[in-house]
């Protein structure tokens, strides 16, 4: 049932592309020669995004490490073989948010965001204050009413459209359509998602409070913004950089 659901998710980056265009403030926002740490990585869809993207308009980017908590190495060397050793890497043990070793300077999260409570996210940007040069976050989900409309019907589109082109066996096949288990878990997380996202102007606020400072005494440049993916609904990005 996981790999149906995660068919969905799959389907919705090769349809959408969400990350398409990430690779612009990443680019802009870090140097070429330095890493960053992405947090929560997951299958790695939106590094591959952003890389392939990366590659297509000649785009230098940081070298990006993928890590989760429950890794898929397999996956991640699949990555590395495909861009190289000079464009990705990855952690193969599991690696907790709140556990990053402090070599790590510059983090990023994808999509992951809105899984985190407010307190839990103070404690990440006090830590990104105190140890780090930078911190990326990008997210595909938002509170919006058109968000939200696309997450009611959505899943039941995308979820027969994943089954047309998944590998998978023909039960998970109508898991995806006859019976519209996944439509709907696909749907109940998209608006979970939705009514849980947080939105650019809030996760400066929760950064400025962490930190202590306003945005004129902040030790780093904010920059933030988006990009429209899907008919009313926008990838945004938030990136805090140590001055």
């Amino acid at each position: 049932m996981r790999e149906a659901f995660m068919d969905c998710m799959n389907f919705l980056h090769v349809l959408f592309k969400p990350y398409k265009n990430m690779y612009i403030p990443i680019g802009h926002s870090h140097s070429a020669s330095g890493t960053v740490l992405d947090i929560g990585s997951g299958g790695g869809e939106h590094i591959e995004s952003i890389l392939t993207a990366a590659q297509v308009h000649d785009t230098k980017l940081p070298k990006l490490i993928l890590s989760d908590l429950f890794p898929q190495a397999t996956r991640y060397q699949k990555l590395q073989q495909k861009f190289g050793e000079q464009s990705t890497a990855y952690i193969s043990t599991p690696l907790d948010m709140n556990a990053v070793d402090q070599e790590y300077d510059a983090l990023m999260i994808c999509s992951a965001l809105h899984h985190f409570k407010p307190e839990q996210i103070e404690q990440l940007f006090k830590d990104v204050a105190s140890n780090r040069k930078s911190i990326t976050i990008l997210e595909i989900s938002e509170r919006t009413i058109p968000a939200f409309v696309n997450s009611m019907f959505g899943p039941f589109i995308l979820c027969p459209l994943a089954a047309i082109f998944s590998p998978n066996p023909k039960w998970q096949k109508i898991l995806l359509t006859i019976i519209p288990i996944i439509p709907l878990m696909f749907m109940w997380d998209s608006i979970v998602s939705s009514l849980r996202s947080y939105t650019n102007h809030e996760i400066q606020t929760m950064f400025l409070n962490a930190e202590g400072k306003t945005e004129d005494s902040s030790a780093f440049t904010i920059e933030s913004g988006g990009f429209l993916y899907a008919p009313f609904q926008k990838a945004n990005y938030f990136i805090a950089q140590r001055k």
